[in-house]
């Protein structure tokens, strides 16, 4: 596999709105029938390799494949509405992690949660929920394995809930709650009232305005926890040679983007959306924004290339490379990211401490 830093200068980046995306979406969920899903990632795969062999950019091209699950979803909870009955009252099935930065590869799990109008209606939620979790797994995107999702009777509340929680977590934070929540700081609405997505995040922003302290600093924490497989003379480490997750290569970009987005009050999350208005606005720190925005290309389109590979050989797609078959541009390239991706954690560390 051979993908450099400049050949990713180099790609197209159409929005998710471009006619290009919309048409292999149609293609792909034709014959797509929401009471009984099939895993959809063959054919996701194959527009996917087309894509980037085209040198379309390997984020826009997780953008192509959020937006299908997103169609795909959309017609899996009516369907299940159809099949329950009619909401008892107004509601969002809501996204988070990934989903909710619209950044998912052909291995993603389920982030997700319900948030309706204050009332006794837990119940029908919690039934909507396992039947669109369920079809999900099945479509391709998995349950997640620590069970943030909308059959779970924790993540489905009311509005008044949802904000009890948030402000629980900013207001009073510890490391565990905290290192859980992040997730939630990148919600976005996927079905039903948009409403719910602008109530929320309007409380975000009121509860983080000018706050300093304790919450910051165990994001920040939880941030620093992924360890980036370097060695004292700057290569690979041993164990990292023949296997590494290229997500601890991007998490730390995605980590910053969202922390400084929230002590800045910048309401997007899409990790390079935030990039970008950060640097508009001259708040991104750690690192020159351009250079950020190459390395993130070029680590999706290495895990996306991988995983590529992994399923024409029958293989579960997975974000665990061997970097010793790159081919040594790419490997070189890799390592270079990766001191760049720990340059912006320790900047992190030093802007977030306690008490600042």
């Amino acid at each position: 596999m051979t993908i450099t830093l400049q050949k990713s200068k180099e790609t197209k980046h159409p929005t998710g709105d471009d006619a290009l995306f919309k048409d292999a979406t149609k293609n792909i969920l034709t014959d797509f029938n929401p009471s009984a899903p099939d895993d959809i990632r063959t054919l996701l795969s194959m527009q996917v390799r087309l894509f980037l062999n085209k040198s379309i950019s390997a984020v826009s091209v997780t953008g192509f494949i959020s937006e299908t699950f997103d169609v795909a979803l959309d017609r899996i909870i009516k369907d299940a509405i159809c099949t329950l009955g009619e909401p008892p009252c107004r509601f969002m099935f809501m996204l988070m992690g990934s989903e909710g930065r619209q950044e998912q590869t052909l291995r993603t799990d389920q982030d997700s949660a319900i948030v309706f109008e204050d009332g006794p209606h837990q119940k029908y939620f919690l039934s909507l929920g396992k039947r669109v979790s369920d079809a999900l797994n099945s479509l391709g995107v998995l349950y997640c394995q620590g069970n943030v999702m909308a059959s779970n009777p924790k993540w489905v509340m009311s509005v008044q809930n949802w904000k009890k929680a948030f402000s629980r977590w900013v207001e009073e934070p510890e490391p565990m709650a905290v290192m859980q929540a992040c997730i939630f700081f990148d919600l976005r609405y996927g079905y039903g009232d948009k409403e719910f997505e602008t109530i929320l995040k309007q409380h975000i922003n009121k509860l983080l305005t000018g706050r300093s302290g304790l919450f910051f600093y165990h994001m920040a924490q939880n941030a620093l926890k992924h360890v980036i497989p370097l060695g004292f003379l700057g290569g690979l480490k041993k164990s990292a040679k023949k296997s590494l997750d290229i997500k601890k290569a991007l998490l730390p970009i995605t980590d910053h983007a969202r922390i400084y987005s929230l002590r800045h009050g910048i309401e997007t999350q899409n990790t390079l959306k935030r990039i970008e208005k950060l640097h508009d606005a001259k708040l991104f720190k750690g690192a020159n924004a351009e250079d950020v925005i190459y390395m993130y290309e070029f680590l999706t389109a290495v895990r996306l290339r991988n995983q590529l590979d992994q399923m024409e050989q029958n293989i579960e797609p997975s974000n665990v490379i061997n970097p010793s078959l790159l081919h040594e541009a790419t490997r070189r390239d890799l390592v270079s990211c990766m001191k760049n991706s720990k340059a912006l954690q320790q900047n992190i560390s030093l802007n977030f401490r306690a008490g600042y």
